[in-house]
This record gives C-alpha cells, structure tokens and sequence, in this order.
C-alpha cells in the first residue's frame, strides 16, 4: 500500500513540477524557487515514511489507547477530501497536501518525544530519514494560511494537552505508590 502512495506522490511531484514552482512564486522570493520546490517535494515525499510509522504504532499493542485514537482523528483528517485547505486555486495541486503533510510530521514528531527510548530505536533509521522534513516543518507552518493553521492546531493542541495530561498523570503515580 505505501508503494501505491509512494509512487502516486511520485508522478504528481514529475506531473505538477511546473504548477508548483507557479504557486510557489506567489509567496517565494524567485532566486529560492528551487530551494522551496525540492523543500515542499521532499515534505510530501516524507508522508508514506510517517504514515507506516503511525500504522506500527497503531497496530503495537503497547502503544497507549489515547494514543492509537489521536491517530484515527489525523486519519480522519487525511482522508477528508476538502478537509481544511480552503483555495481552489490549490485543488488537485501538490500544494494541497502541505497541510496534510504537517499534520502527520508535526503529530508524529511529537509522539516520538513520547516514546521510551527502546521503542523509538525500532524506528530510528525511518525517523532519521524524516529529520530533514521535520526541521522543514516551522517554515511551512509559516507559509499556511492562518484559517487552516488555526485548525491544524486545534488538533495538534489536542495531542499535546493528551500527553501532558498522561504525564501528569503517571507523575501523580510515583507519588502515591509505596517505594517498593
């Protein structure tokens, strides 16, 4: 199935080069159109990597239930075909799946801080391949129409009050349990 996507995202990246590098001179300088180009095809080309990742941690069944049901609202998201990216000018464009793209690596960054080391070490070469496109996410989330960002944050707001509410949670613990 990630090769279907992979290859998907692919022939659209191929197809759209030129649609793209016009959408992006709206808002980029000319002399960094190929910088942006090459950032936004590496950002949506990060999405299958991200999403296998999700997919073991949704399948682990020691991956938290608040955790795995945070997972099925960025799904919900994904697979909503107007979901929040309200220009027509970027439906059917490549441009359109930026904000699905920040989703999942912006959510997924922020489980893996999460995680205990020996679980993030299973997915250390995949998470190493997605440093790149996690250190491209402030520039893109500076680049979103503000609309769209405020919902974006709704949700991504929503996974971190989650963990921090289970982090409270698990410090309360140590406190009340005898030492053993």
């Amino acid at each position: 199935m990630a090769g279907i996507f992979v290859e998907f995202l692919e022939n659209k990246l191929s197809e759209q080069d030129e649609q793209l590098r016009q959408q992006l001179a709206s808002f980029i300088k000319e002399e960094n159109i190929d910088i942006a180009v090459a950032g936004v095809q590496k950002y949506i080309m990060g999405m299958p990597v991200s999403l296998k990742i999700f997919a073991s941690l949704v399948l682990d069944p020691q991956t938290p239930p608040d955790i795995r049901s945070y997972f099925s609202l960025v799904v919900a998201y994904l697979i909503n075909p107007e979901n929040f990216q309200p220009e027509p000018e970027f439906k059917g464009s490549l441009l359109s799946l930026v904000d699905d793209a920040y989703l999942l690596h912006s959510s997924l960054e922020i489980v893996m801080k999460t995680l205990d080391e020996r679980k993030r070490s299973r997915y250390s070469e995949k998470l190493k391949s997605l440093e790149p496109v996690f250190k491209f996410s402030p520039m893109v989330r500076s680049k979103l129409p503000e609309d769209t960002l405020k919902k974006l944050d709704v949700i991504i707001n929503y996974l971190e009050k989650l963990l921090e509410v289970k982090s409270m949670a698990k410090e309360s613990l140590v406190y009340v349990l005898p030492p053993s």
